[in-house]
């Protein structure tokens, strides 16, 4: 019996293939750090209907996957993955955009935790307004 060679994609290329009616779209990264408990080399992949859903799907979990490491990370501007794997999946455009919506997401959870300056009142819905006396907010 002949052995056959496959010649494995470089981490971070993200793959696509038709298992039956439905597509997979899947990945191996490479992890700079390694947390207690994650894989060097995690394998990720997502199934759905059609070849571009499979795709957001990677996209997304690959997101969380990042924001997971950078957040439990002791160490501050931690690079997750490596230069070969960052330089493949900066050409996945689902992982891109997904990781584009995230860091805004966290630029809004940053501004609502910022101090209000002195004069300005912090938003409120209007049943509150209506219906409580009005403070004056100075510094904290």
């Amino acid at each position: 019996m002949e052995k056959i060679n496959r010649q494995r994609a470089p981490k971070g290329t993200v793959t696509i293939r038709k298992k039956g009616n439905s597509y997979e779209a899947r990945v191996t990264l490479a992890l700079n750090s390694i947390m207690e408990g994650v894989d060097k080399n995690p394998r990720l992949s997502r199934t759905a209907r059609s070849e571009q859903e499979a795709r957001k799907r990677l996209g997304e979990l690959i997101t969380d996957v990042y924001f997971d490491i950078k957040r439990n990370s002791t160490i501050p501007n931690v690079k997750v993955f490596t230069e070969e794997c960052s330089s493949e999946l900066n050409k996945f455009a689902e992982f891109n955009e997904e990781k584009e919506k995230s860091s805004q997401t966290s630029l809004r959870t940053v501004f609502y935790q910022m101090v209000y300056p002195e004069g300005f009142e912090p938003p409120i819905c209007k049943f509150v307004a209506c219906h409580s006396i009005q403070l004056n907010y100075g510094y904290i």
